[in-house]
């Protein structure tokens, strides 16, 4: 999930201003469940991305390299 916080964003300034409030962002991510969507959708089959970059692009996608801690 991500927040668009750009400044020329085209959106009111309100909204710009609940996605930059870290205590928003904070509750968002506090009304997903803690299973990933994924699991809940396709039956278990999905797994969590490990970053931006799929294990079905062979040619970028870097096995070995760890994923970030949250």
């Amino acid at each position: 999930m991500w927040f668009n916080q750009v400044s020329a964003a085209p959106m009111p300034e309100y909204k710009k201003a609940w996605f930059r409030s870290k205590n928003f962002r904070n509750a968002v991510l506090a009304l997903h469940p803690s299973r990933g969507p994924g699991e809940d959708r396709l039956q278990s089959l999905a797994t969590p991305a490990a970053g931006p970059i799929s294990p079905a692009n062979r040619l970028w996608y870097k096995p070995k390299s760890e994923a970030p801690r949250l």
